[in-house]
């Protein structure tokens, strides 16, 4: 069995088993496709943000780990955790990130409509928000590569987020492949 259809088969829950025939595995392959086009982005770059942040399937209740911090006490004491600044939506957008210790607001506002704190909760504005942020990068970073790697922040975690991302890319990229080969092999065996 390929990799990517095994891991995609151990991340689906059960009771949301359907079968997915698209070339990217995505359930709102279409949607993303369609505005990857208006952003001027190589849909595959949107599949796999989309997947790589939230899954298979195209919802917009995904909702990341955020930062975690420590609740105190009036003494001091630990008394539990608290999970903030949670990523939003399909393409997980951060309304806010941690500098220097601190955590601080962060609004893609100004970049699109579609980005405003209240439309990231909306599955429409959500990945059009993303596709602005993967148009703006690019022409900010130049490549795909660094794009992809800096979607997910910097360091080492951004850096194997990158090489996950390349192999899902190229999993679809042998689907592709693959069907382009078997309809060829449809259209022989019909004449």
């Amino acid at each position: 069995m390929n990799t990517f259809l095994l891991a995609l088969s151990l991340i689906t829950p059960p009771h949301h088993k359907v079968k997915i025939t698209t070339i990217s595995g995505l359930q709102d392959e279409y949607q993303l496709t369609e505005v990857a086009r208006q952003y001027m982005i190589p849909p595959i770059i949107m599949w796999v943000i989309a997947f790589k942040e939230s899954g298979v399937y195209g919802n917009n209740l995904a909702r990341g780990p955020g930062v975690v911090v420590v609740v105190r006490d009036s003494l001091g004491d630990s008394v539990g955790y608290k999970r903030i600044c949670r990523e939003i939506g399909r393409m997980q957008i951060a309304p806010c990130i941690v500098k220097d210790g601190v955590i601080v607001p962060q609004s893609w506002a100004w970049l699109s409509h579609h980005c405003t704190h209240q439309n990231l909760y909306s599955y429409y504005h959500n990945i059009r928000c993303g596709a602005a942020i993967l148009h703006y990068r690019k022409v900010k970073l130049v490549t795909w590569n660094a794009v992809i790697m800096r979607y997910n922040g910097v360091g080492t975690m951004a850096q194997k987020y990158r090489k996950n991302a390349k192999q899902i890319i190229g999993d679809i990229i042998l689907r592709m492949i693959e069907r382009q080969s078997h309809d060829s092999l449809l259209v022989e065996s019909s004449k």
